[in-house]
């Protein structure tokens, strides 16, 4: 083959294989998600812990119904919806960005966002929207641990008001970098030094046996009202810094929650081994015993169905005797027994004559007449 048809050849494998090459710009190692992704999410959400919240205030029952719609509305939140959903369309290159004299990385990435009522069909909500993940930064996260609301003790709150935040952040995902022992432990300084009573913990997930931090619980419960009740928060990510579960509470009530559909056998895969390894000792090893017994058996039966029928032993033959061939006489060869002849005689000349003859040899005489 001469070089041209080798040029051609390879041109064409590489047309040919062209389509399966990923021209996709590589992501920074913070950013755990990929496009094409989808994450779903349960979701329940409700007023009646809220509007308590303004009623031991003191407000009356009227302007807490109304600071408290006031509130949803701003999160764009419908006690109907059920259920999240958030595909991801594109991620794009990382951004460089300046914050508090660090310089830190940001991801956009293209969504579209769907909801579900009362566990209906999904609708879409949103189409092509824009949202980043920051690189982990102690001071840019801290910043957006509080909202301007003093009683949301969480950290990047789902206030989605552009006007309180520089950077499209949602609380979907988190860089998978994050310290979550250090924010939990700087949050848990400012609740004690200026926000009453209150702390922060780390929250940890387990995984085949390895435990890691994987997000923050707070509760607060403000000294200048003793009849205000305690706020909580828990939030808690997946290593790739997706949103595994949110909720937050007055007084022990659910405000909202969020799970990421399956997050309890996320949450608890480290006793998938364990489960494995009784499975295999109590099922699958006395199963394997009995089959193999089984066959065995039959493969035995089965050989002695076709087992060659058993020899007789012969009784044994002593070696015969030599045996010397007898000589042979021959037969004395008998002579023919002479019968004694009956004599005629010849009426004319008188000489004998043999039997059976008609004339007489001598003289010819007929001897029949």
């Amino acid at each position: 083959m001469n070089r041209k048809k080798v040029f051609y050849f390879l041109f064409l494998w590489g047309l040919f294989l062209l389509p399966l090459v990923n021209f996709a710009v590589a992501q920074p190692s913070y950013v755990g998600i990929d496009e094409e992704d989808s994450y779903e999410w349960n979701t329940s959400f409700h007023k009646s812990p809220l509007e308590d919240y303004w009623i031991d205030l003191g407000y009356s029952v009227t302007y807490a119904e109304n600071i408290t719609d006031f509130f949803f509305n701003a999160l764009d939140i419908d006690t109907d919806v059920d259920g999240w959903r958030v595909y991801i369309t594109e991620i794009e290159s990382e951004d460089d960005y300046s914050y508090a004299g660090n310089e830190i990385g940001g991801v956009h990435y293209i969504y579209n966002f769907y909801v579900r009522e009362d566990g209906g069909d999904w609708k879409r909500k949103e189409h092509n929207g824009r949202a980043e993940i920051m690189e982990y930064d102690i001071y840019l996260y801290l910043a957006f641990t509080w909202a301007d609301m003093g009683f949301f003790p969480t950290w990047l709150n789902p206030l989605d008001l552009k006007e309180l935040f520089p950077f499209d952040m949602k609380l979907w995902f988190t860089p998978t970098n994050t310290n979550w022992r250090r924010i939990a432990d700087n949050v848990d300084y400012l609740y004690q030094h200026y926000h009453g009573d209150g702390e922060a913990n780390t929250e940890y997930c387990t995984s085949y046996f390895i435990q890691e931090d994987c997000g923050m619980s707070t509760s607060w419960n403000p000294e200048y009202n003793s009849q205000i009740e305690e706020f909580g928060s828990v939030v808690r990510y997946t290593s790739d810094g997706v949103l595994l579960h949110y909720e937050f509470t007055y007084d022990g009530r659910i405000i909202m929650e969020i799970d990421l559909e399956q997050s309890f056998l996320y949450e608890n895969s480290w006793w998938l081994i364990p489960l494995i390894v009784i499975v295999i000792v109590l099922v699958i090893i006395p199963v394997t015993i009995v089959s193999i017994v089984k066959v065995r058996k039959k493969h035995r039966v089965k050989k002695e169905k076709i087992a060659p029928p058993k020899e007789e032993k012969k009784p044994e033959v002593s070696a015969p005797a030599a045996v010397t061939p007898a000589v042979v006489t021959p037969a004395a060869v008998t002579s023919p027994v002479e019968t004694q002849e009956e004599v005629f005689f010849c009426p004319m000349c008188g000489n004998q004559v043999k039997a059976g003859k008609n004339f007489c040899q001598e003289c010819g005489a007929n001897l029949k007449e």
